[in-house]
């Protein structure tokens, strides 16, 4: 059985201590949230971290889901090496080169599937800018839709991801409708996959604008 933890006590030693170590710049929007009440930035600053964690998990479902569809679907249509062979961004070719260079030093094969994984979000956000390759090729992983109607939503999702992976606040953002966006994603790629990844989020059972957990 697991021993709940004692309520923590904000003493004013472990308050100066934080906003010490953390910094006044970064707690501004949490204590312009809070009126300047320094435990109650603290406690937003908590909320922050839970929320941003719960979110972190379905975009980590979200960016394998996506990666792997977009894999399976151009290796279908072109090969399995189709990111030699289409006419990437620089940026995307760029990050094609850094995956090979990466595995390179880890003393592993160069496969397709390696390659493919050492790639990040926002390389699978970049290839929806190229409007050929959708109209050639891309458009079969996602049957009925416009480029714009996947290419918007993945690129916000890789802004708001970015936010999170720098931990910025996110406590002002409409975090129902993130919540929504990625999901809809995740649905377009695999309805059992969204059902599953809603099942399982932290953040499911959360009524995300007005009941964010925190440690009151």
């Amino acid at each position: 059985m697991v021993t709940p933890m004692a309520p923590f006590d904000y003493t004013q030693q472990f308050v100066d201590g934080v906003v010490a170590s953390l910094s006044e710049d970064r707690l501004t929007p949490y204590l312009l949230q809070s009126k300047g009440d320094r435990v109650k930035a603290i406690k937003l600053y908590e909320r922050n971290i839970a929320v941003s964690e719960g979110f972190y998990s379905i975009i980590h479902i979200l960016e394998i889901a996506l990666r792997n569809t977009v894999h399976r679907t151009l290796s279908k249509q072109i090969a399995e090496e189709w990111f030699d062979q289409v006419g990437l961004s620089a940026f995307s070719a760029k990050n094609v080169a850094k995956a090979r260079e990466n595995i390179r030093k880890r003393g592993k094969d160069l496969t397709a599937s390696r390659i493919v994984a050492e790639l990040g979000f926002g390389f699978w956000a970049d290839i929806f800018r190229v409007n050929g390759l959708w109209m050639n090729h891309l458009h079969h992983a996602f049957p009925g839709r416009q480029r714009k109607d996947i290419h918007v939503p993945v690129d916000a999702v890789r802004k708001f991801r970015n936010r999170i992976s720098h931990q910025e606040s996110i406590l002002a953002r409409n975090l129902s409708d993130d919540y929504a966006r990625i999901m809809w994603l995740i649905a377009e790629i695999s309805p059992e996959t969204a059902q599953w990844a809603d099942r399982q989020s932290r953040l499911q059972a959360w009524h995300l604008e007005t009941d964010l957990p925190s440690s009151t």
